[in-house]
């Protein structure tokens, strides 16, 4: 059985927590492989991937026979989208857009941080 999770979007510790839940739940327990496929961050966040990471370790899910992390556009970008408090419009109105360089240095950090855990769970496409 395959666990498909997308779109997480995590924010903060709370959203961490919520993680850890779901990675807790049957589905993703009895699953064969879990793929995640873009967005695990609302933005780029390093400390919050690596608790993300973290609560993937301590479920033994960071084993490239179980788990496969693709990026998505918030995981690398500084604005998010998902909004918790009016502060965070002012975020999103300024950072509306990142240079390419600064999307090449975080997707470059953000594929680094999840091999320094474990290789071949992820790597980035080609394009």
């Amino acid at each position: 059985m395959l666990c498909h999770l997308s779109d997480l979007h995590l924010r903060d510790a709370r959203d961490l927590d919520a993680f850890g839940r779901q990675l807790d739940s049957a589905t993703v327990q009895s699953a064969e492989h879990v793929a995640i496929t873009g967005d695990l961050l609302d933005r780029w966040d390093e400390p919050l991937l690596e608790g993300a990471l973290d609560a993937l370790g301590t479920r033994g899910l960071l084993d490239p026979q179980r788990l496969t992390i693709l990026h998505g556009n918030h995981d690398l970008a500084s604005s998010g989208g998902h909004p918790r408090r009016s502060a965070d419009l002012w975020r999103l109105a300024l950072r509306f857009w990142d240079p390419p360089p600064l999307i090449r240095r975080r997707r470059r950090q953000f594929y680094e941080a999840i091999a320094r855990r474990s290789e071949g769970i992820a790597s980035p496409a080609h394009f």
